[in-house]
């Protein structure tokens, strides 16, 4: 689906159906490697209610490069390696065939930067859940604890006061005689 309505034209769909369905896998299998590693940056590098600029910018910046990075090894694969023969029919009159570069010229690469931000958007998520059921998690630990030296407590008042009883008693009694 993704190629159908992928904006930059017809030229970037190989002709044969199996260059259809071989390119987009591709291509998303290509995010699907990528997809631990955004994990890992969106969890090292975090948005929290403290610092949120700096972060943002990094994410942002990352995501621009990276999908450089996706569309310059999409668009090898597409006009070099996979090429079907008479992909030059497509071109547009007066332009160059589209080389590897062409993309981030034309900003073809924003296609990849909203699945860079989706991607992280899961990773943020994950990491943001992981966060507060750690949180949740030693929230029950504390509580726990507390109730256990609650208890001790409560033990130990209890111990105590026979304590105080037995001089008592032995004062009346002695006094008694």
């Amino acid at each position: 689906i993704s190629a159908y309505i992928d904006p930059r034209g017809r030229m970037l769909q190989p002709g044969p159906v199996p260059g259809r369905v071989v390119l987009p896998f591709i291509q998303y299998y290509l995010w699907a490697l990528l997809t631990p590693v955004l994990f890992r940056l969106a969890s090292a590098v975090g948005i929290d209610h403290t610092r949120r600029v700096r972060p943002v910018i990094i994410l942002l910046a990352a995501g621009v490069l990276i999908a450089m990075f996706v569309e310059v090894i999409f668009a090898w694969l597409r006009f070099d390696v996979l090429a079907p023969p008479g992909l030059e029919r497509f071109r547009p009159p007066g332009l160059p065939f589209p080389g590897p570069f062409t993309g981030i010229v034309r900003l073809w690469f924003l296609d990849d930067f909203a699945m860079y931000l989706a991607v992280l958007g899961a990773g943020l998520a994950r990491d943001t859940s992981l966060r507060l059921r750690r949180r949740h998690e030693d929230a029950v630990r504390l509580e726990a604890e507390a109730a256990r030296l609650h208890a001790q407590l409560a033990e130990a008042r209890i111990a105590a006061l026979p304590m105080q009883l037995n001089p008592h008693f032995l004062f009346n009694t002695l006094h008694a005689i």
